[in-house]
């Protein structure tokens, strides 16, 4: 299989090595964290959920909702503030409408159409269905770091710009496909590996990182739990 990309043509072959590559270099740490990263999202989605006393898929939903250009703990702490205070908007006016009407529907199929309204958020829905059913194949989260997996050498890290996540349904469909082959010759899940390759990635490009056992206080602070 072969993909177009950024003036560029991929085999899958490669994207596969290159993802090989990242994840022979996770430490003990980073293997652990990246099986379980989505197991605790989903863990911490229904602490959200029993909280306010609404769906797991609606607290999986506005996680998702609040996700785009925003890192893990900041993530939680928008969707937190929503919750606390549904008509405060908390970001973009976009993310705002989606949550409202992610808290007005309980079915996950509605749910997910939701995530895509005014755009085509493959990335959005993918983070979604993977916190939702950490324990079964459904879709990979592919954001740039994802994608820099697949293209860069672990030798030579750099940052993305925002146009490289900007990918057509096919692009996105290629690189999910990438990972699910190389996560079948690790024989585990493909979000898992996503998630190894991720962390793995952060260290090597000196992000810095968060414990995210911490309890993080909403951004809204006249209610606390």
């Amino acid at each position: 299989m072969k993909q177009r990309f950024k003036h560029d043509t991929l085999t899958q072959r490669k994207c596969v090595n290159s993802i090989l590559r990242f994840f022979a270099l996770a430490n003990a740490a980073e293997l652990r964290e990246g099986m379980t990263w989505y197991n605790d999202a989903h863990t911490y989605t229904a602490e959200l959920a029993s909280r306010f006393e609404i769906t797991i898929s609606q607290a999986a939903g506005i996680i998702a909702a609040f996700s785009p250009q925003t890192g893990w703990q900041e993530n939680k702490r928008y969707a937190l503030s929503y919750l606390i205070a549904p008509k405060n908007r908390v970001r973009s006016l976009a993310q705002h409408l989606k949550a409202k009407k992610i808290l007005a529907i309980k079915n996950e199929a509605n749910i997910y159409s939701t995530l895509s309204v005014n755009d085509a958020a493959w990335k959005t829905k993918a983070f979604f269905m993977n916190i939702l059913n950490p324990d079964i194949i459904t879709s990979v989260t592919i954001d740039r770091h994802a994608i820099a997996c697949c293209i860069q050498n672990p030798d030579n890290v750099e940052a993305l710009s925002e146009q490289y996540g900007k990918l057509t349904e096919k692009q996105y469909t290629f690189f999910e496909t990438c990972y699910m082959e190389a996560a079948k010759e690790l024989d585990i899940l493909p979000h898992q590996l996503q998630a190894i390759v991720w962390v793995t990635y952060r260290r090597l490009r000196n992000l810095r990182t968060y414990s995210r056992k911490m309890e993080w206080q909403p951004f809204t602070t006249e209610v606390t739990f």
